[in-house]
């Protein structure tokens, strides 16, 4: 900050910090325009001292023409003005070094202990920065938590919405397959092509018919509570790296750990989101009730908002303010709506087991691909093996979970009778959320380089090897996880 004329001509002492807390001068305000000058920094006539003082501290200015920094920056006409500033505030500080080690004698040193420079204090661990973060993250809920009331209202009134239209889940009962030529259909199965086309076209679609339409209707109704998680989530999620967005670049700005800020944020947006989603599972529960066990569907419940927030916290990183509420808000509705893997959506369960790279893409893109596929056959998994699922012994290779379904085709043991519920997608989910955050990591280091007043990345890369190390452990997080979670969905167990 820079007073007024007046003002700075009634300071006797003089304190200029760079970037970071570095000094640039400590001494006498009437020394100080002197020892720049001696620099070869020009006063320009007319300009107020204290505006000249606050531009070479930021580095902003450059030495004049004859001087060998001078030089050195017209050799380097490339540099991006935040480099230059960079490389500026670097000689500010080795100058100010240089020149107090050089100060007449201990004894003038001190006659004046004020001019002394202040101790550099050591910076706080990595652990000590993270909890100091994930307190000011408790107390910012504690400051807004009349808004945090109303996102959880969102969430929990609109599942519950959905669960009193849609009614409590029951089996279906009393239906009569009434197919013609019963007996012949039945009993021809194998003896020709014609006959098992025939079975599979008129009799399989009668036969179940009570699975097909429990399916669809508990396809629909997770299709609809998926959006509405997915949606309100990612929005709440974005809130956490919104709302102190110029405190983050400031403090960053002045050597702050942004791993420890991000770290910080995704830990207590996952405590929080994860007592939200325990609620909406208890409504559901409640509500609509569950034949499998309770468990397995909050689990499930939570993984969906585990996945959901997981984008909400990357978006920031690398959307413009003004557009991330509309391009969040997008992605997840199209995401939970058409690569969920719903009946009659553009990508459905059956295509992804038969197309290896259509599962990859939609179990990273899309949220509730492994919510609604689990919570389905947890269901399913409740009733007779031939409700739902067929199985021939004599087959060699496990049949994809018959005609009908199309779901769980990765998974041998998923016809088994069981109320225990059907966890082969938590894995999965988990891993595809660490694959989600740790891109959030890498953004937040590429990204809004310059609010942070630092170098692009690419010229960090190329000085600075903690930058070089830091920079390859994220890649190798990123394709670690990112090909367990392949693993994990595409081989079969």
């Amino acid at each position: 900050h820079q007073p007024r004329k007046s003002i700075f001509e009634m300071f006797e002492s003089l304190i200029l910090l760079g970037v970071g807390g570095n000094l640039v001068y400590h001494g006498s305000v009437d020394s100080a325009q002197e020892y720049f000058t001696n620099m070869n920094y020009k006063l320009p006539q007319g300009e107020s001292v204290a505006d000249w003082l606050i531009d070479i501290s930021s580095g902003e200015l450059s030495p004049s023409v004859d001087h060998p920094l001078h030089r050195q920056m017209s050799a380097l006409q490339e540099m991006s003005k935040v480099e230059k500033a960079s490389l500026n505030r670097e000689r500010l500080y080795e100058n100010w070094s240089s020149h107090f080690q050089n100060l007449i004698s201990v004894e003038d040193k001190g006659k004046d202990e004020e001019t002394h420079p202040p101790l550099r204090t050591k910076r706080p661990g990595f652990l000590s920065q993270t909890w100091y973060q994930f307190t000011r993250c408790v107390i910012l809920f504690n400051r807004n938590i009349s808004s945090e009331l109303q996102d959880a209202c969102l969430i929990i009134g609109g599942t519950l919405a959905i669960v009193l239209l849609d009614g409590t889940l029951s089996l279906n009962v009393g239906h009569d397959p009434n197919i013609d030529h019963e007996y012949a259909v039945l009993t021809g199965v194998g003896s020709s092509e014609e006959a098992n086309s025939m079975f599979e076209q008129i009799a399989l679609p009668s036969l179940f018919y009570h699975t097909r339409r429990g399916l669809a209707v508990s396809m629909g109704f997770l299709t609809k509570t998926s959006t509405i998680i997915c949606v309100l989530t990612a929005l709440s999620s974005i809130k956490a790296l919104m709302q102190k967005r110029v405190e983050f670049f400031r403090e960053a700005g002045s050597g702050c750990d942004v791993n420890a800020y991000y770290l910080a944020v995704n830990i207590f947006d996952t405590i929080k989101v994860s007592f939200k989603m325990i609620l909406v599972a208890v409504i559901t529960v409640t509500f609509r009730n569950t034949a499998a066990s309770q468990v397995a569907m909050g689990l499930q419940f939570i993984l969906l908002g585990w996945i959901a927030s997981s984008w909400g916290l990357v978006f920031p990183l690398c959307i413009n303010p003004t557009n991330v509420v509309m391009v969040t808000g997008f992605f997840s509705m199209f995401t939970a709506l058409l690569l969920s893997g719903a009946p009659s959506t553009p990508v459905e369960y059956e295509a992804m087991y038969d197309f290896p790279a259509l599962n990859v893409f939609s179990s990273f893109i899309g949220p509730p691909r492994f919510f609604m596929e689990s919570l389905v056959i947890n269901e399913y998994k409740t009733t007779p093996e031939q409700h739902g699922f067929t199985w021939t012994n004599t087959s060699s290779e496990f049949d994809k979970v018959s005609y009908f379904l199309g779901l769980g085709g990765n998974d041998d043991d998923v016809y088994e009778m069981s109320k225990n519920g059907w966890y082969w997608g938590v894995l999965p989910s988990i891993f595809i959320g660490l694959t989600i955050r740790t891109l959030g990591f890498i953004l937040i280091h590429a990204c809004n380089r310059p609010n942070r007043l630092k170098q692009s990345l690419a010229s960090d890369l190329k000085g600075d090897f903690s930058v070089q190390i830091g920079s390859m452990l994220f890649l190798i997080l990123f394709f670690g996880f990112t090909v367990i979670a392949f693993v994990l969905f595409s081989l079969s167990i």
